[in-house]
């Protein structure tokens, strides 16, 4: 049995499909045409397709480091930004690549307790030593 894909690479597909059922083909001066998507990807992430903000930058960099995307024109307040859409997400993709991880509330809560557990030896160390 084979483990089920992470969630990170559903977040992925998703946001790559929503960008891609809102762009155009262009086609430059006889160049090959090239899926172009204009837009705000922190509003498409995380108010469009309800994912949390640490989402943005993991899935981001997750569909650049697939070969997915490209940013062709950086946006900035009011000026959405332009990416370039290059190919499907795919599991192989996905695998071959590795995986850029968000702060999840696992991990979040993983460094709690490494935390406490450093200020508690320390008091224990300081109660041997005033036995």
């Amino acid at each position: 049995m084979t483990d089920p894909m992470p969630q990170m690479y559903n977040h992925c597909v998703n946001v790559y499909e929503a960008m891609k059922a809102t762009s155009q083909v262009v086609t430059e001066n006889g160049s090959p045409p090239r899926r172009i998507w204009v837009g705000f990807l922190t509003k498409l992430i995380n108010d469009d397709l309800g994912l949390a903000v640490p989402y943005y930058s993991a899935v981001r960099n997750n569909l650049k480091r697939m070969g997915c995307i490209d940013q062709l024109q950086r946006g900035g307040g009011t000026h959405p930004s332009t990416w370039e859409l290059i190919k499907n997400p795919t599991e192989q993709l996905f695998n071959d690549k590795g995986q850029i991880r968000t702060n999840s509330k696992t991990s979040q809560l993983e460094g709690q307790i490494k935390d406490l557990s450093q200020r508690v030896q320390v008091l224990e160390d300081l109660i041997k030593g005033v036995a």
